[in-house]
């Protein structure tokens, strides 16, 4: 009796183990599907049609309808300011609105060899143009900043980066004033003037040579200063020393446009030399506390109704292609790839994802 109790008592505890290790067991199993399950499974895509541009996103449906909104009515006030810059284009425009900046940065843009510290980027295509920009943002200056990208794309390859950056800065100011028609132009961003009270200024000649694969436009650390200066310069520019630059400051765009040597342009617009412009940019930013800006009122309204709107869910494989795409369209040919695989094995007759995909196998075998 005594051994068939010990016996029974063992097998009691012996199945006590194997119960927990399975509920363990079973429990890792659901943790390790939770965690593979592709991102669209908790994400709900959407997209909303607007007169100019497809916005699409898994940010939230106001959040979506908000950005287009934004746009549409930059894009009035821009064209009633620049008649003569061409306000559509050949090719499609697809805004992406991520709902965080967690879900955007496997889709941003890569500097050596991480994610770039973009919070939106404009990446132009021969097919179609993408604006990719997180909803999670203080102020829609960002998105006016690439859609200034958008609008002076044709005309602006020539001029250096710290000019497009800094128009994209000061355009991006663009705010409505609560009346339909009014909006100005011009608020100094706090960051900005943060930034250059603290930090020292560069020089104009390390400004002007910055280029795309500089660390000064890719760097956190140094893109503030970057950003701060090509904005401040271009204010000043545009909008200080009461006007007495701004019409120099279009020639020397113009003499940079058709390929001039920087010094020699700088020299012929400005008639100074770049230790002058330094001195009168560092007193414009750090001896004055109001800022001139520029103060419209339209003629008719440029305020956007998006209320009539119709609000379209995505299917997985539709989410999958848009993904794909844009990461095509910024040369991340490895994820691009998984993506698209993943919208043709959902819908195989999705033309789209097909034409991409044979668009990314040619760019492979280049």
């Amino acid at each position: 009796m005594v051994g068939s109790k010990k016996i029974a008592q063992a097998l009691s505890k012996i199945k006590c183990v194997f119960a927990a290790s399975l509920r363990c067991a079973v429990l890792l199993c659901l943790l390790i599907c939770v965690l593979i399950q592709p991102s669209y499974a908790a994400d709900k895509w959407l997209s909303v049609r607007f007169k100019d541009f497809l916005v699409i996103g898994n940010a939230n449906e106001p959040d979506i309808r908000r950005v287009g909104r934004y746009l549409e009515e930059f894009r009035s006030a821009f064209a009633m300011m620049f008649p003569k810059v061409e306000q559509t284009s050949s090719v499609p425009t697809t805004i992406v609105v991520f709902k965080n900046d967690e879900s955007f940065v496997p889709y941003k843009p890569v500097y050596d060899g991480k994610p770039a510290n973009a919070v939106a980027y404009f990446q132009p295509g021969e097919d179609v143009n993408y604006i990719a920009v997180s909803q999670a943002l203080s102020s829609p200056s960002v998105i006016f900043h690439e859609y200034v990208h958008f609008l002076t794309r044709e005309g602006s390859g020539a001029l250096p980066i710290w000019a497009r950056e800094g128009l994209a800065e000061c355009y991006g100011t663009f705010e409505m004033n609560g009346r339909q028609n009014e909006f100005t132009l011009g608020r100094a961003p706090e960051t900005h003037i943060a930034t250059l009270t603290e930090k020292p200024f560069l020089p104009l000649k390390t400004l002007f040579a910055v280029d795309s694969g500089s660390p000064y436009y890719n760097e956190a650390a140094k893109q503030g200063i970057f950003y701060a200066e090509s904005w401040a310069l271009t204010h000043y520019l545009i909008l200080g020393a009461e006007g007495k630059r701004r019409s120099q400051f279009v020639q020397f765009l113009t003499l940079l446009g058709r390929g001039d040597p920087v010094e020699d342009s700088f020299a012929e617009a400005f008639q100074t030399d770049y230790g002058t412009l330094e001195d009168e940019l560092r007193d414009y930013v750090r001896k004055r506390s109001t800022w001139p800006m520029l103060k419209v009122a339209a003629r008719e309204t440029i305020q956007v109704d998006v209320r009539s709107l119709k609000t379209t869910t995505l299917s997985e494989a539709e989410s999958e292609y848009y993904l794909g795409d844009l990461l095509l369209h910024i040369n991340r040919l490895g994820d691009s790839e998984t993506h698209l695989q993943n919208a043709i094995s959902k819908d195989p007759n999705l033309i789209p994802a097909q034409a991409s995909f044979g668009i990314l196998r040619v760019r492979q075998r280049n």
